[in-house]
């Protein structure tokens, strides 16, 4: 599917400060209209580096139209959504199998890094807001 036909896009904004000054910030729209909760998160993660928000921005928004696929709204999302994702990641859909080469196109360093974007964002999200969260925190002994 393309990302035009996608719910979640990642876009660039442009916004003018009071003296003038234009910057830019990367956003999350659901249906072209920005995500307030998820948006403020990522301005959090662009304050040292506007890169580092387009960053967990983009791997978001693979993340939240994983949900939409499945018919999940992300204030609704469980760890088995999110351990679903990872699957999916790791093994595609699963539909007409094949396997067209041995060398992996997904790296453990780039699993890592969506899994740090989606826990970083919803441990922002109930420490900010009162979340409905399904996630479970493993207590440490």
């Amino acid at each position: 599917m393309q990302m035009e036909n996608k719910r979640f896009r990642l876009k660039r904004f442009k916004f003018e400060t009071d003296n003038g000054k234009v910057i830019e910030k990367y956003m999350i729209t659901d249906n072209l209209i920005p995500v307030f909760e998820i948006n403020q998160w990522i301005e959090v993660k662009s304050i040292r580096k506007v890169s580092t928000g387009k960053e967990y921005a983009g791997r978001l928004v693979v993340f939240l139209n994983f949900l939409d696929s499945r018919g999940v709204e992300y204030d609704a999302a469980t760890n088995k959504n999110v351990l679903d994702f990872i699957h999916s990641l790791v093994y595609g859909d699963l539909q007409d199998l094949k396997i067209k080469s041995i060398d992996t196109a997904l790296t453990y360093r780039t699993l890592s890094k969506y899994i740090t974007v989606i826990a970083e964002l919803y441990k922002w999200m109930d420490n900010n807001y009162e979340t409905i969260s399904g996630f479970k925190r493993r207590q440490i002994p």
